[in-house]
């Protein structure tokens, strides 16, 4: 099985990685991990600059990192669709990621439908942001 990966820059239309693999298809989930790892270890060098030579600027490097941020916004879209388990694992996510929009989960209407679940409190006294 023959598997393509490319990273391309969406503002600028621009080339930034590709990489093939070659695999013999005897476990899929295990033909995933493999690719999985590959591709997350060649991102982080080429945008983070993990490694000495990465080609890639400091722009590209904020942009990943940006990517961790939004936690609470993915919390926040289950937590209005009522999908409370969802949204207090997106919570829990932001959290430990220091998702900078955190400090708006009290006051957020749409954070309302979890205020009945005991783990809202609980939460709320982790951020430091119970009454």
């Amino acid at each position: 099985m023959r598997i393509a990966a490319q990273l391309i820059q969406v503002a600028t239309d621009s080339h930034l990685w590709a990489q093939t693999c070659d695999r013999e298809l005897e476990d899929i989930f295990a033909v995933q991990d493999d690719i999985a790892q590959s591709v997350v270890k060649e991102l982080r060098s080429a945008l983070l600059g993990d490694k000495a030579g990465a080609t890639v600027g400091a722009q590209a490097g904020a942009e990943v990192r940006a990517t961790t941020r939004g936690r609470a916004e993915i919390a926040e879209a289950y937590a209005y669709r009522g999908e409370t388990e969802a949204a207090c694992k997106w919570l829990e996510r932001a959290y430990a990621q220091r998702d900078a929009g955190l400090g708006l989960t009290k006051t957020d209407p749409l954070f309302k439908p979890l205020h009945a679940d005991p783990r809202w409190q609980s939460f709320l006294s982790k951020i430091k942001l119970a009454d």
